[in-house]
């Protein structure tokens, strides 16, 4: 037997399987339809791949000049704060979760510590 709920428009008693419409009201059953752990996990999710992309982006756009390399390093300390696995510990519920967040964050962080390195040899002419 499937599960059932009560539709939170009209409360006739649907099936709780996604996409599933109310014969009454047109309600259509979501994905983050009562549950706001999974509506986190997804913005972390989308924050872990676009925030990092944008500040290689800025990385590269100010490696030209001392002052808004700078700055641009000051943002990528703050994302990489920001989307550090440890702040959000309670999203993950499996190993595999951990494991494939912590991958992508130390990528990025290696990928964009190696950068700044390289740029700031170059611009410092320590290199």
């Amino acid at each position: 037997m499937q599960e059932t709920t009560s539709c939170p428009q009209c409360n006739t008693e649907i099936l709780s399987r996604i996409g599933t419409n109310c014969p009454k009201c047109g309600h259509t059953i979501s994905f983050y339809e009562g549950n706001s752990k999974k509506r986190d996990f997804s913005k972390y999710f989308a924050m872990s791949i676009i925030l990092p992309f944008l500040a290689f982006v800025g990385i590269i756009m100010t490696s030209k000049s001392l002052v808004p390399s700078i700055i641009a390093s000051l943002v990528f300390i703050y994302f990489a704060y920001l989307l550090c696995p440890l702040r959000k510990e309670k999203l993950f519920s499996t190993t595999y979760e951990k494991l494939f967040f912590w991958g992508i964050w130390s990528m990025f962080t290696g990928l964009l510590i190696t950068l700044e390195y390289n740029i700031y040899g170059n611009l410092l002419g320590n290199s």
